[in-house]
C-alpha cells in the first residue's frame, strides 16, 4: 500500500485529495478483482527490502512480479545456488 500511495496517489494527487484517493483506492482493491503487477523488481535498491504487499487484500488481488531472468541466475549465482 506504500508504494500505492507513494507512486501513484502523491505524484497525482494534491494534497488536500490524498486521504480521500487512498481511502478509494483500498475500496477499489477490496472490492473489484485487480492485477498488481510489481515490474521490474530486479532493478530494487539491494539495500531496501522488496516491496511488502502488506495491506493489500490478497483475496481479490493477483499479483504478477516481473524481472529479468539473467539478473536472477546472477544472483543466484552470487548467493552460492
Amino acid at each position: 500500500m506504500q508504494m500505492i500511495k507513494t507512486q501513484l496517489i502523491d505524484n497525482i494527487c494534491t494534497e488536500d485529495e490524498r486521504e480521500e484517493a487512498k481511502k478509494l483506492c483500498l475500496q477499489i482493491i477490496k472490492n473489484d478483482i485487480c492485477l498488481v503487477i510489481q515490474d521490474g523488481l530486479d532493478e530494487w535498491p539491494s539495500d531496501e527490502s522488496l516491496p511488502s504487499m502488506t495491506g493489500i487484500p490478497k483475496d481479490n488481488c493477483i499479483i504478477l512480479t516481473t524481472s529479468r531472468p539473467w539478473k536472477l541466475s546472477d544472483e543466484r549465482r552470487r548467493l552460492g545456488y
